[in-house]
């Protein structure tokens, strides 16, 4: 049954990011990973991200909120329209084994990036983090820099509203 449901999980995530890729407008301008060409806001899970800030919203009493640009450094650009998540990193200081996809009973805290390839998280209970992100065929995180690829570790403490910036992503 848990393969069953792992199966579908899947499915619908791919199904997700093949709706999202095939209503992503297309565009003969390159977008930088900090904001929009224009300086138009994109909505990200129902909330616009500020323009000129780019702050994550005020999260709630004792919770944590972020925002950041999913940027991969093999394409050299945004990553709009993909499924990420914050998975507990706990007390480890590595990273699990093993990605096994967004799961409630971990835990696991998630979100979609915007067509410019934004993220905004709100509302997180503090504590520390790894950031992974759907790529094709599998899960991967995000890392330090595109010159070191050490999985990048986000400790959010209660009331904490974090900017992480551009988040790099060896991203197909």
């Amino acid at each position: 049954m848990k393969s069953y449901v792992g199966a579908l999980r899947l499915l619908v995530c791919l199904l997700i990011l093949a709706v999202s890729a095939c209503a992503a407008p297309s565009s003969t301008e390159s977008p930088s990973p900090t904001g929009s060409p224009r300086g138009e806001p994109s909505p990200v899970q129902g909330e616009p991200l500020p323009v000129s800030s780019q702050d994550p919203p005020e999260p709630g009493p004792g919770k944590a909120a972020i925002s950041g640009v999913l940027y991969t450094f093999t394409g050299k650009g945004p990553i709009p329209g993909t499924l990420f998540y914050l998975t507990p990193a706990g007390d480890q200081s590595t990273p699990p084994p093993a990605l096994m996809g967004i799961r409630e009973e971990n835990k696991d805290v998630s979100g979609q990036s915007d067509n410019q390839g934004r993220i905004v998280l709100n509302n997180i209970p503090p504590g520390r983090y790894y950031l992974a992100v759907w790529a094709p065929y599998n899960w991967i995180l995000a890392v330090e820099s595109d010159a070191d690829s050490t999985p990048r570790l986000i400790v959010l403490e209660p009331d904490q509203r974090v900017n992480l910036g551009v988040i790099y992503l060896s991203w197909p």
